[in-house]
Formats: C-alpha cells, sequence, structure tokens
C-alpha cells in the first residue's frame, strides 16, 4: 500500500485486517495485524492512536509468547517515538527490541533494534 502514496488507504485497509482478527480471535496475527496498523498511524501522523495499537500488540505477542514479534513491536515504537521527537523512549524501546531479539535468536529483529540503538 505504500507505493500507493495514499497512507489512508493503507491505515484503512489495516483497520479492516485488526478487525478481522478480532472476530477470528486469532491472538498471534492479531498482533502482527496491530503491528502493521500502528506503523501505518505513524506514517499518518497520528501517534498516539499508534501506541495504543502497539501497545495492545506487544500485549497480544506477550500472550502467545512470540519473542521475535515483541522485538517487531518494540522497534516500530521505537520508531514512533522517534518520529514524535521523544528520543530517550524511542532509545529504551529499541534496547528492548535488542533484549527480544536476542531472546528469539531473530537475526532480522536484532539488525533492526541495533540500527534503532545506533
Amino acid at each position: 500500500m505504500s507505493g500507493t502514496n495514499r497512507p489512508d488507504l493503507a491505515t484503512d485497509a489495516h483497520l479492516q485486517h485488526v478487525a478481522l482478527r478480532r472476530r477470528l480471535g486469532d491472538t498471534a496475527r492479531l498482533a502482527a495485524a496491530l503491528n502493521n496498523l500502528g506503523n501505518a498511524l505513524i506514517d499518518v501522523g497520528e501517534v498516539e492512536a499508534a501506541h495504543r495499537a502497539l501497545d495492545e500488540a506487544a500485549e497480544a505477542f506477550t500472550e502467545v509468547g512470540d519473542s521475535a514479534g515483541l522485538a517487531l513491536v518494540h522497534c516500530t515504537l521505537g520508531y514512533g517515538y522517534f518520529v514524535d521527537g521523544r528520543y530517550a523512549a524511542a532509545l529504551a524501546a529499541f534496547q528492548s527490541a535488542l533484549v527480544n531479539g536476542r531472546a528469539a535468536d531473530n537475526a532480522m529483529a536484532i539488525a533492526v533494534a541495533m540500527a534503532g540503538v545506533g
């Protein structure tokens, strides 16, 4: 959707995906959908709504025991904090992502977290 140059369309699509995953009761995929929604909301400047979606995603990833997913959501939180100018919070989120990425032995999560930590 990002190729459409219409982030509002992406946000709408992610909202629909979250609603579907809620109806299906699919916690693991709901967590991923919430992370994607949070990312889209950051892109349209709705940072507080993004953080609510990302906090819920973190809870869901924790519930299903997905450390790699938790690392991913912390990377997205870090990005959101950075965009919002909250640099200390961004660093803390990326550091948390690094811890979870290492726990999951997930090279991608580790790399993204390390890029955020700098």
